[in-house]
């Protein structure tokens, strides 16, 4: 069984990306496992703003590699995103 609570929609996503990240997959058996049960989590924020900053006016990144950072955000529970696109 499992509980999740959450202020709101932002807390109920992150704790759902928390609970995954306890999550292994057994490709040999083709299941999925959690291997630290039983497990109790009180998580929150330190800080309101965790953001990542992408600098392409400056550095080449290719399109793959901007989609792999914007698809990482969540997964780290970030929740700004600064682009830097050019310098003008």
């Amino acid at each position: 069984m499992c509980t999740i609570t959450a202020q709101n929609q932002w807390g109920v996503l992150r704790a759902l990306e928390t609970f995954t990240q306890t999550l292994t997959r057994e490709a040999d058996v083709g299941a999925v496992i959690m291997g630290y049960a039983p497990l109790a989590l009180e998580d929150s924020a330190r800080y309101a703003h965790r953001g990542l900053l992408i600098d392409t006016s400056r550095h080449y990144l290719s399109v793959g590699e901007i989609e792999r950072m914007v698809d990482s955000l969540a997964m780290n529970k970030f929740n700004k995103l600064h682009w830097h696109l050019v310098d003008a």
